[in-house]
């Protein structure tokens, strides 16, 4: 069963389904800029202003992104609402009350030289389930055995959601919020399908790891630094005693300003060998969001399946890598799937390409395990520039799980 998430929550790192950067493109002729009907999955059809106009004035009807529900933009909807705003994205939507139909585009062209050659299907998200999977080349990595295996993350998030894609035994829960460490609003829950799912439907990129789920949101969509903080600790002092230790911690938290207890336990977090990956956020501008703007730490902005920049992707120098996140399919509550947007759902891409690399290296030194310095390296060495987002919103760039 599939549904369709508005809003992926937690603080700066939630946006919603409806935010896709789509591609345009400007006539060599100079003749007045054309319109596309495009699918968030790439699949598009050029068409002129007035089919585009028909399509959206018969069924349709055009949507600012984020809003969830179908909002009418007047009846010459295509051209009227691209022309108000032409800095913006609009998408048309099936009416249907609260629960609209994953969006047909109509976007107004500038900026850029190509269309997309891949013809229109009307299967809106079809097939394009494992975009993002695909994207960083997890399948040719894991053909070599590569898949996390021996590898533990801990994802401090919502907590987790029992689900088909997780295999048994792959994850463990803990709770430091008193409310039980099951997930209440399935971002904890989708996250952790990124880095796990063994292919029922979502393939992860590392569904060979262990996830340690700390749940440190009681279910409002709020991370208290308090409780992120208490698990932080509880994995230092875990990898002191136990031989089964936590390498990567993902931590889809974002906030404007510097937490200083926060703060005081990634370093420490980070000097006991444990790679940290968080997002940029998803302000749209130049400010990558605490704790990701920290050198500890590895700050993931978002891609589109056109190897654009995710629209509303926050960036700046602390960007390490670009990492899928935008229409990704993951796991979600009552053990369904949804389509969901955000910087939150690029880290644990990277979370996920960190145990390859981790993985990886073990076995190339008899066991030893790499620094976070060295994992950040081995995704840097992988990585190759997308050439159309700009440098502060990729860092390295996308890494390629076979590289690693």
């Amino acid at each position: 069963m599939r549904k369709i998430i508005s809003a992926f929550f937690i603080l700066a790192c939630a946006q919603p389904l409806f935010a896709i950067e789509e591609g345009y493109i400007t006539p060599g002729d100079g003749s007045r800029p054309e319109y596309f009907i495009t699918a968030p999955d790439g699949r598009n059809k050029r068409i002129p202003p007035a089919a585009a106009q028909r399509v959206a004035g018969n069924n349709y009807f055009v949507t600012q992104p984020g809003v969830y529900g179908s909002q009418p933009r007047g009846p010459n909807t295509a051209n009227a609402a691209t022309a108000r705003d032409p800095d913006k994205q609009y998408f048309i939507t099936k009416p249907g009350g609260n629960t609209p139909q994953p969006g047909i585009n109509v976007q107004r062209t500038a900026n850029r030289v190509e269309p997309f050659s891949i013809g229109y299907d009307d299967g809106v998200l079809g097939g394009y389930a494992n975009w993002g999977y695909n994207k960083v080349n997890a399948e040719a990595a894991q053909a070599r055995g590569i898949d996390g295996a021996g590898v533990i993350i801990m994802v401090i998030d919502g907590g987790v959601s029992a689900h088909n894609e997780f295999k048994n035994g792959a994850v463990q829960m803990l709770d430091f919020t008193g409310t039980g460490p099951y997930d209440l609003r399935g971002h904890g829950t989708g996250v952790i399908g990124v880095i796990i799912s063994r292919g029922v439907q979502v393939k992860g990129i590392a569904p060979g790891a262990t996830v340690y789920s700390a749940k440190a949101d009681a279910g409002g969509g709020v991370l208290s630094s308090v409780q992120v903080v208490s698990a932080i600790n509880w994995a230092i002092d875990h990898n002191k005693t136990s031989s089964d230790k936590i390498s990567v911690i993902n931590l889809s938290y974002g906030v404007p300003s510097s937490q200083w207890d926060l703060a005081d336990a990634v370093k420490r977090a980070y000097a006991a060998g444990i790679t940290i990956v968080a997002p940029a956020g998803n302000e749209g501008f130049n400010q990558v969001m605490f704790p990701g703007n920290m050198p500890e730490v590895i700050a993931v902005a978002a891609s589109t399946p056109l190897d654009a920049a995710y629209a509303n992707t926050s960036y700046g120098k602390e960007v390490s890598f670009i990492a899928p996140g935008a229409a990704v399919y993951t796991t979600a509550l009552d053990n369904n799937y949804m389509w969901a947007d955000g910087t939150s759902l690029a880290a644990p891409y990277v979370s996920g390409l960190a145990a390859l690399a981790i993985q990886s290296y073990r076995l190339k030194n008899g066991g030893a395990s790499p620094s976070p310095a060295q994992v950040k390296q081995m995704l840097a060495s992988s990585s190759t520039l997308l050439p159309a987002p700009n440098p502060l919103k990729q860092g390295y760039g996308l890494p390629d799980a076979s590289k690693l």
